[in-house]
């Protein structure tokens, strides 16, 4: 599925806000900040079919890698992890798994980064 996801910072550089429009019409506004009283990174996600969720998560410096776990609603564990490879391009991780380690959901996102307006073979793969 292809996706186009404006992203800005704001408060003063403290969050990142993403809108996304997904190729099958759906929508989705996420929110990723660090929360310095817990010492740990924050995400909240929303989309226009009303689901929703809240991370918690670490940075590997050495890996370049966001880790993110939710504990949904129905007893699911959903987890990410989002290396940057470049500054143009991000992997993510993304399984969902039942407390016993069932797998529901398991895939690899390729994030790539365009400038508006530009077409999807203008910058190389990382």
């Amino acid at each position: 599925m292809n996706s186009t996801v404006v992203r800005q910072s704001i408060l003063n550089g403290r969050f990142i806000l993403d809108n996304s429009v997904h190729a099958n019409g759906e929508e989705s506004l996420a929110l990723f900040g660090f929360d310095p009283a817990k010492r740990e990174y924050r995400g909240w996600w929303f989309n226009s079919e009303g689901l929703r969720n809240t991370q918690r998560g670490s940075w590997d410096g050495k890996t370049r890698s966001f880790f993110f776990r939710t504990d949904t609603d129905d007893g699911k564990i959903s987890t990410v992890s989002i290396r940057l490879l470049n500054p143009d391009h991000h992997e993510w991780l993304l399984k969902v798994t039942d407390q016993a380690g069932k797998v529901f959901y398991d895939t690899t996102i390729t994030v790539t980064r365009r400038e508006v307006g530009e077409t999807p073979r203008e910058r190389p793969a990382p």
